[in-house]
């Protein structure tokens, strides 16, 4: 089911966003937002290694699991954060260049950027896998 998801998410966001997907990328943004997730992981002392060994190995503990779910929650609340700081920090840029109006658009694209790769990154990717890993937990 959710390779489905993940198809039917594909297809509509392709169609909703047109020809030009080149727009939506940008690496400072994404440096932002995933750089400052998982520091903040690793700061708060997150199993990193359990959020992904639930993801992808077979015969684990209901414990692992919740440890792995708890993981992504945190990653989900993590990106969201980042990701309005992103936008804080885009407007800074766009505040200290208001006077060249070419170097205003790279950090608009900052400014806005990071808080779409914060909100689409807790929802595309967090908020499934913890809920993945939960409901596996409750079967073991």
């Amino acid at each position: 089911m959710s390779l489905i998801g993940i198809i039917v998410i594909s297809i509509a966001l392709s169609m909703g966003l047109g020809d030009d997907l080149t727009a939506f990328i940008d690496t400072t943004s994404l440096i932002i937002t995933l750089g400052g997730a998982i520091s903040l992981l690793l700061f708060s002392g997150i199993n990193v290694k359990a959020m992904f060994k639930g993801v992808f190995a077979k015969n684990m503990t209901a414990d692992e699991l919740r440890a792995g779910a708890r993981g992504w929650e945190f990653f989900g609340i993590y990106t969201l954060v980042v990701g309005a700081l992103g936008t804080l920090i885009g407007l800074v840029l766009m505040l200290q260049h208001i006077d060249d109006p070419t170097s205003l658009l790279p950090a608009t694209a900052v400014c806005l950027l990071t808080h779409v790769y914060g909100f689409g990154l807790a929802s595309f990717i967090s908020m499934p896998l913890r809920k993945k890993l939960e409901t596996a937990a409750s079967v073991v």
